[in-house]
């Protein structure tokens, strides 16, 4: 994940907020990361950066239904520090091709704790309106903040915003771009994440066809600092190694292979894909110490 705070400024013309801070920032996928976290509702939900549309630039997030479920979302900010009254104003452009039909997009979002981006304290909901057919389509959203420290669960104060798909068939795509997030905050202490490649630090993984070899590539690295690759059939979660001082974002991760990068901070490897594997999805992250990449999820063709 990247910290992503483009300005930052006290706003004294707020009435008793001396202290009051303006938090702005905007996310293209340019850099090669992908998203915070996904949750499937049930359905399979493959996000990846992709250069077959982009808004702005040659990059955009791709997010295909691979096998229809409920309302799957990608998590595309993460704003942290909040209390009641504090406002975000979000906006994202999503590509589609299905005038008043399926897939469509949506802009949403819902309430969470510091520190974990796949809590879940209560939707925020959003934007009734879809992503209109015509190609890119703006959608834009306020809202403000309610900790609802009064509740049975004590005090929330973090915001996921997310990019939603709802599709007709399996398969069914769109694509995000563009995001922007503008945060007035009360007490000054707001943080802003959006995806990212740990601030060039990218994990690269090609097509994958079972029977055959696959291509993977990290770039931005520690130069001649060992790299590993690891993988996990059971999706995202919460894995601390404290052997290289990092947690993966990885359910149950597999070490694949390891190599020391090149004096540029790059390395590649060509592995194997089983071919028995057809239909599997899997998830893949690079890590050195003290450092991790995005995740990247696969299914094998």
């Amino acid at each position: 994940m990247k910290k992503a705070v483009l300005a930052f400024a006290a706003m004294g013309l707020i009435t008793g907020a001396a202290n009051a801070q303006h938090l702005m920032g905007t996310y293209d996928w340019e850099d090669g990361g992908t998203v915070l976290g996904v949750f499937e509702d049930g359905a399979v939900l493959v996000t990846e950066n992709s250069t077959e549309q982009a808004h702005g630039g040659t990059r955009s997030l791709k997010m295909t239904e691979e096998t229809l479920g409920g309302t799957p979302q990608a998590y595309v900010a993460y704003i942290e520090n909040l209390t009641s009254g504090d406002t975000i104003t979000a906006g994202m452009w999503i590509y589609d091709t299905t005038p008043g039909g399926n897939p469509s997009g949506r802009i949403w979002a819902h309430y969470a704790n510091p520190g974990d981006v796949y809590s879940y304290r209560g939707s925020a909901s959003g934007n009734s309106t879809y992503s209109d057919g015509s190609g890119w389509s703006y959608l834009e959203w306020t809202w403000t903040f309610d900790d609802d420290c009064g509740g049975q669960f004590g005090c929330r104060n973090a915001f996921v915003l997310e990019a939603r798909i709802y599709s007709g068939l399996d398969g069914d795509a769109i694509y995000v771009d563009d995001v922007s997030v503008d945060v007035v905050s009360a007490t000054g202490n707001a943080t802003l994440t959006f995806p990212g490649g740990g601030g060039g630090y990218d994990l690269t993984v090609g097509t994958l066809t079972h029977g055959q070899r696959g291509d993977f590539s990290i770039s931005g690295a520690t130069p001649n600092q060992t790299q590993y690759l690891v993988y996990s059939l059971n999706g995202l979660g919460s894995t601390n190694v404290p052997q290289l001082g990092i947690t993966l974002d990885l359910a149950r991760p597999i070490l694949a292979t390891q190599r020391r990068a090149d004096v540029n901070g790059d390395v590649s490897w060509s592995l194997p894909i089983p071919g028995n594997a057809t239909g599997r999805r899997v998830w893949f992250q690079g890590c050195e110490l003290g450092n991790t990449t995005d995740v990247e999820d696969r299914v094998i063709q």
